[in-house]
């Protein structure tokens, strides 16, 4: 909870704060054209979905950033007496990527890989992007591309530099540039 002093510093700041109308604020924007391929699959009664957000860069090369969640495990989390909405969304994030102990974790991988082997041979989009902090997550979607260059003529080569922001990539997030053999 804010104390007073606290909430006193802040709107002394906001009003401190000087609008300048004079400069384009918005003459470097960049509008990108996004799909969204969401793909829902069920396995022994557990809901999960596949999701893809397809961004369209400048020079008409598209990268694809995947994730995918177990909906039934974050549809179970439910907010505590008291809790704050923070803590409760932090709750339904870490359980969508979290272990659930379902004991379907071979057919989902398995589901997932037939699903991203499909798109990208269908849509090739010159990247793929993924984020992962945690280091069981990060070896997972590792073993998860491994697994797809094992079975489609795909080369995947690593990039240093978000291709739509051109900014070099943090820590957690990870960045392939696709070459997709005849």
């Amino acid at each position: 909870m804010m104390m007073q002093d606290e909430i006193d510093k802040l709107i002394d700041i906001i009003n401190e704060i000087q609008i300048d109308r004079t400069q384009d604020h918005l003459k470097n924007i960049r509008k990108f054209q996004q799909n969204k391929f969401s793909i829902p699959f069920i396995i022994n009664n557990n809901e999960y979905e596949f999701v893809i957000v397809e961004t369209e860069l400048d020079n008409e090369s598209k990268i694809a950033s995947v994730v995918f969640k177990n909906m039934t495990a974050m549809k179970s989390v439910t907010r505590n007496d008291g809790e704050s909405m923070d803590s409760y969304n932090s709750r339904i994030q870490n359980n969508k990527f979290g272990i659930t102990n379902t004991g379907n974790s071979m057919r989902v991988f398995s589901k997932v890989i037939n699903i991203f082997i499909a798109y990208l041979e269908k849509y090739k989009p010159s990247f793929i992007q993924y984020f992962a902090e945690e280091d069981n997550r990060k070896r997972l979607y590792n073993k998860l591309l491994d697994r797809v260059k094992s079975k489609a003529s795909i080369k995947f080569i690593p990039q240093s530099l978000d291709p739509i922001s051109g900014n070099s990539t943090q820590s957690s997030e990870f960045v392939f540039k696709l070459e997709f053999n005849s």
